[in-house]
């Protein structure tokens, strides 16, 4: 990645469309290691950042949330805008099916 693709990864970045997500982040670089803040916009929860890698053009980090949700972000610069794909954690209840004769 040149300097000037790495430049566009830092910065305050908030989604274009906040019904899709409150999550905000701050990204920096100091001495050649990035940093990442990832904010929840609802309540101020600052994520537990870990394993901030750059890999090719794409900035990937993984944010562990108090409500034990761990997200997987990929941040890739895409003109003067970000692309972030992200994949988390989930949790649900199930109920043995009324059917079911085990």
């Amino acid at each position: 990645m040149t300097s000037e693709r790495s430049r566009s990864l830092i910065g305050r970045w908030k989604s274009i469309d906040p019904w899709q997500t409150g999550v905000s982040f701050e990204i920096d670089k100091t001495d050649g290691a990035y940093s990442v803040c990832a904010i929840d916009g609802s309540d101020g929860e600052k994520a537990e950042i870990y394993d901030i890698k750059l890999v090719g053009n794409s900035l990937t980090f993984a944010a562990h949330w108090s409500s034990g949700q761990l997200t997987k972000y990929t941040l890739r610069p895409l003109g003067g805008d970000i692309e972030v794909t992200f994949t988390y954690t989930g949790r649900s209840h199930f109920q043995r099916d009324a059917g079911d004769k085990s």
